[in-house]
């Protein structure tokens, strides 16, 4: 279980959903640890109880098209920017083609 602090935020949040008539989209919503490796390896908690549902931990989010890790590594950030530009070369694929020119 979280320790007191914790849930207590966690209140908070319930509360502060209701109060502005929001619901929590358990789909859209992540919960992750941000610590080194070491820190990560002592935290057991899967999952966190949120406005009355149950948010898995995850390891990876992505917020406002950045994604970010548990660790705060870009690594998984550049992996997604680079399919995004080999995705975007690959449709301009027929510009190349002068026979596929149309005048």
């Amino acid at each position: 279980m979280l320790r007191q602090p914790s849930h207590a935020c966690l209140v908070d949040i319930e509360a502060w959903l209701k109060a502005s008539r929001l619901r929590l989209n358990p789909t859209k919503t992540h919960v992750m640890w941000l610590c080194s490796p070491q820190q990560l390896a002592k935290v057991n908690v899967l999952e966190v109880p949120v406005a009355s549902t149950h948010i898995n931990v995850s390891e990876m989010a992505r917020d406002l098209g950045v994604v970010v890790n548990s660790q705060l590594l870009l690594s998984a950030q550049v992996a997604a920017m680079c399919c995004s530009g080999y995705y975007q070369l690959w449709q301009l694929r027929h510009l190349s083609d002068p026979r596929q020119l149309r005048l």
